[in-house]
């Protein structure tokens, strides 16, 4: 039963993270608009998209796994 918690912690915890550097990311390019232009602000915007629907993602897993 700790083994399951414990795993389910480390899956929260890993989308946490995700999340909040995809915030991060996102605050950055929101800042840094100005001297960055082109494809790579796309992708990165993206990116930072992903991670944070990824990171979101992972953590109602990890909730919705502790629950049962």
């Amino acid at each position: 039963m700790e083994q399951r918690t414990s795993r389910n912690g480390a899956i929260a915890l890993v989308g946490g993270v995700v999340a909040l550097l995809s915030v991060l990311g996102l605050m950055w390019i929101g800042l840094a608009q100005e001297s960055t232009r082109g494809s790579a602000e796309g992708a990165m915007l993206l990116l930072c998209w992903a991670g944070l629907v990824a990171g979101i993602v992972l953590v109602a897993v990890a909730v919705v796994r502790s629950s049962r």
